[in-house]
């Protein structure tokens, strides 16, 4: 009897020895995630999964005032990170854009030349606590501002026996203005899949406010500010450190 638990014993104690190994083994291999003071990234947001697109940094979505409809546009811009202290973590959106199309001259473009403006900042802050493995939950918050302007151009022509008369030509020009303001509370995660090399996910409660304009003829139409507070679109991200 004395003989069989000592074996027991024995049998125990290297079952432990072998797993204590292995699991130190496997720690080591595990990819630690780069949260430490110093450490930077850029972060981009996937588009849906249908495409698996990577796209810019959603900051705001406005809403501009149409000939009897709203029409909506999304202001993109790229997103970093910056590690303060270690867990710390500050986050910086910027976005400019500017085009145009389209002609004013009617002739050549039936709806005149259309040129877009966007603008927008954002900062936040995130507190990454104890990583489980590959993975660094993480909580925080966010304030945003994006704004956009558009001008549509118009010459307008008149005719006389069927011919374009330039001399009757007339500029007509709609102008459009949107900005919005939010505060969002977030949390998510980043798993590193690769040193230096991660994917996430996020989920937000935000406040966010929009007003909007059109001017046209010096005369200028507001549209009844909006406001709203909820748990926003989920977002997938990648993380790239540098």
């Amino acid at each position: 009897m004395i003989r069989f638990v000592s074996k027991l014993l024995v049998t125990l104690v290297l079952v432990g020895f072998v797993a204590t190994a292995s699991m130190a083994q496997e720690t080591e291999n595990i990819i630690r995630p780069s949260t430490k003071s110093g450490s930077a990234a850029m972060y981009f947001s996937f588009g849906g999964l249908s495409d698996l697109g990577i796209n810019g940094v959603q900051l705001a979505g406005l809403l501009f005032p149409g000939e009897g409809t709203v029409d909506g546009i999304k202001v993109i811009g790229a997103g970093g990170k910056f590690y303060i202290s270690d867990d710390l973590a500050i986050r910086g959106l910027l976005a400019f854009a500017t085009s145009s199309k389209g002609d004013a001259d009617l002739t050549k473009s039936a709806n005149g030349k259309v040129s877009t403006t966007q603008f927008g900042v954002g900062a936040g802050i995130e507190l990454h606590t104890r990583p489980v493995y590959s993975i660094s939950p993480y909580f925080g918050g966010q304030v945003a501002f994006a704004s956009a302007n558009q001008t549509t151009t118009k010459n307008l022509v008149a005719k006389t026996g069927g011919k374009i008369s330039t001399l009757a030509t007339t500029t007509s020009e709609t102008k459009l203005s949107a900005s919005g303001f939010g505060i969002e509370v977030l949390a998510g995660f980043d798993w590193y899949v690769f040193r230096g090399i991660a994917i996430g996910a996020e989920y937000g409660l935000n406040f966010s406010t929009a007003s909007a304009s059109s001017t046209a003829g010096g005369s200028t139409t507001d549209v009844p500010s909006s406001t709203s507070i909820g748990i926003g679109v989920g977002s997938v991200h990648l993380l790239v450190h540098f």
